[in-house]
């Protein structure tokens, strides 16, 4: 089974693995770190985690390209095995988490093109669905 690592700045990484419990209270593949909440020392935390959950089929989700989040586990990614997506949003860890299926590159990619595809400006998107409907 795939294991998904969820770290955020703040207390982001909790509130998306308690919303993914709401789906299934149960889930014991998905992990989290509140990056600099209790602790300023991230990357002794993310080591520790890593080497308490494993790095066998393990996704690593980080909050934002660019933040120091995500820099460390970039940085991390050299000595330990796991991918990294960066960018997340409630669709992507709920295919990622509830997948059977092991994750290679090609199918990753594919997830992030669905979770990507539910990124949508709902003003602008209304506006399409109405134009459809009078045609």
């Amino acid at each position: 089974m795939n294991k998904i690592l969820i770290i955020t700045h703040a207390t982001y990484a909790e509130g998306i693995a308690n919303a993914i419990k709401f789906f299934k209270y149960d889930i014991d593949n998905v992990y989290y770190i509140n990056a600099y909440v209790e602790d300023q020392e991230f990357e002794k935390a993310l080591i520790a985690k890593l080497n308490e959950i494993g790095q066998d089929n393990l996704i690593v989700l980080s909050d934002m390209l660019g933040g120091s989040v995500n820099q460390v586990a970039l940085k991390l990614m050299r000595e330990y095995k796991y991918k990294l997506i960066t960018g997340i949003n409630l669709p992507l860890v709920l295919e990622l988490a509830f997948s059977q299926e092991e994750m290679d590159d090609k199918r990753i990619i594919e997830i992030v093109k669905h979770a990507r595809e539910q990124l949508i400006y709902m003003n602008e998107y209304q506006i399409m669905i109405e134009d459809s409907e009078e045609l």
